[in-house]
């Protein structure tokens, strides 16, 4: 008894230590950052470390191959989920625009099975008494609620994460990514140097590697 106790005892913290270790990895240490995959990973680590811990049938070994193996794979999802629009979009999901110019979307409201009473809530709970005060408002990949009120004060969008832009973003504004090249290439920006560049009251602000921002007012 008391060994077996002992092995328990083992393979609890063991499976502790490698969720931890994955959590802190990934940078998933908050539920509101959690995304489809995360929750998808906590399911099968978690159906792991249960079905496993009162199992004597598999061994410690065998445990931590199959604990590792999981991580690793959600691991590699996340990364390639990160790197390829297709994929994030699947996995992670897309900004849901559900009123734009003061017009309530219909067709993304019904096409997403949005719950409109809900979102209305939620509007209320921000202290905005009605629709009719929104100019723009979406429902972002993790369910937060983004709202604009006055046409000039849109939230800023991200052109470029870590040298990789995202043209869907560009596209907002009516521009493309050849656009926004060239105000880098006038300002004698190195590409490769990019770490991320924000668009926001018609500038783009452009963070560099080594945390140094540039700022360039376009047309």
């Amino acid at each position: 008894m008391t060994e077996y106790l002992i092995i328990v005892t083992c393979k609890i913290v063991i499976g502790f230590a490698i969720v931890i270790a994955h959590l802190n990895f990934s940078g998933k240490t908050q539920l509101a950052q959690m995304t489809p995959i995360d929750f998808f990973g906590n399911f099968v680590l978690g159906a792991v470390i249960g079905g496993v811990i009162y199992n004597n049938e598999i061994s410690m070994l065998y445990y931590i191959i199959l604990l590792i193996i999981s991580v690793v794979f959600l691991n590699i999802i996340s990364f390639l989920s990160k790197k390829i629009d297709k994929l994030r979009s699947i996995t992670i999901g897309k900004a849901i625009v559900i009123i734009d110019d003061n017009k309530l979307s219909i067709e993304n409201v019904n096409s997403n099975k949005v719950d409109i009473v809900s979102i209305i809530s939620k509007i209320h709970s921000k202290g905005i008494k009605s629709l009719a005060e929104i100019y723009f408002a979406q429902i972002e990949p993790d369910g937060q609620l983004t709202i604009v009120l006055e046409k000039d004060k849109w939230p800023s969008l991200v052109f470029n994460i870590n040298g990789k832009y995202q043209e869907e973003e560009i596209e907002k504004i009516n521009k493309n990514k050849d656009w926004v090249e060239t105000y880098i290439k006038n300002a004698k920006i190195d590409d490769d140097s990019i770490y991320i560049i924000e668009y926001a009251s018609n500038t783009l602000n452009i963070v560099d590697r080594d945390g140094v921002l540039y700022k360039i007012t376009t047309d």
